[in-house]
């Protein structure tokens, strides 16, 4: 019998190229598997001459802390060493790779263009506009963070149960609370009865939400309602490491990116940390 959790495991991901440590130019390092379910804006560009660096890393900066990835694509051939330096003084700590694309990408445009990957993988915008592809992004975040209607409930949760389980029993949780009768309408009523009903699904949205919390925390505000530390992102690291052990290889890769933000985070929460007991010095 077909199960939810046979379909999970045999789920083909959005597909990615050129995202591997031969192609890799500056920036950040990240992985095929690491931009499931995330919204991506991917800049092809020639960073070589402009400004263009300088103002994706801008946006970089303003949403780096969400489920985001700015992926950079070189334009052109551009000698590798002046690309390096280009990226240098722009001071790009973005990823950026040799060819990186969507495996099915938009057609190309003439000279420096841009799109927009939504977290269930389809496009959700192709252009030269980066204050457009800007509020894109932003819309596509909202949508994902705290979904709207019923219609973007369905959709994200369809995406999510075969890719991002974890994050899909977050979603349906969600989902009972804000639209209960459609909730209990078939398939999401049987979605989330396997879902919740399995305790390695359970964890892994706890870790799903964990993750969350620790890249979006803010270490400077000291408001803040939980303290998070990079002392505590590490024992949440050992508390939930065993999931990349799971017989579900799409457990593995959601566990394994989230692993990965907290790796992100714990650096951040470190660098911070160092330079506090500088100052108190």
């Amino acid at each position: 019998m077909t199960t939810l959790f046979s379909i999970v495991a045999l789920a083909a991901a959005t597909g990615w190229v050129e995202i591997d440590e031969a192609n890799h130019v500056a920036g950040r390092k990240t992985s095929e598997g690491y931009l499931q379910g995330k919204v991506v804006l991917v800049d092809v560009r020639d960073y070589t001459s402009g400004d263009g660096g300088a103002r994706m890393q801008e946006i970089w900066t303003s949403f780096r802390k969400k489920p985001f990835v700015l992926l950079g694509s070189p334009r052109g051939d551009a000698d590798a060493g002046a690309l390096k330096a280009a990226l240098e003084k722009a001071g790009v700590t973005f990823p950026v790779y040799l060819g990186a694309a969507l495996a099915d990408p938009p057609p190309p445009l003439s000279g420096d263009y841009m799109y927009v990957v939504a977290a269930d993988g389809h496009v959700a915008y192709h252009g030269r506009d980066d204050r457009r592809a800007t509020e894109v992004v932003v819309t596509e975040l909202a949508n994902l963070g705290s979904p709207a209607t019923v219609k973007q409930f369905r959709r994200l949760i369809d995406y999510e149960s075969e890719e991002l389980p974890g994050r899909a029993l977050l979603h349906l949780m969600d989902f009972r609370k804000k639209f209960p009768a459609e909730a209990k309408e078939a398939p999401y009523a049987e979605k989330w009865k396997a879902l919740s009903g399995s305790s390695e699904m359970r964890k892994l949205a706890k870790l799903e939400e964990l993750s969350r919390m620790a890249k979006d925390y803010d270490p400077y505000n000291k408001r803040a309602k939980v303290k998070i530390t990079a002392g505590k992102v590490d024992i949440w690291v050992a508390s939930y490491k065993s999931l990349r052990d799971s017989e579900n290889p799409v457990i593995v890769r959601e566990a394994k990116n989230c692993l990965a933000d907290f790796a992100w985070a714990a650096a951040e929460l470190r660098e911070v940390e160092q330079q506090r007991k500088g100052g108190a010095r």
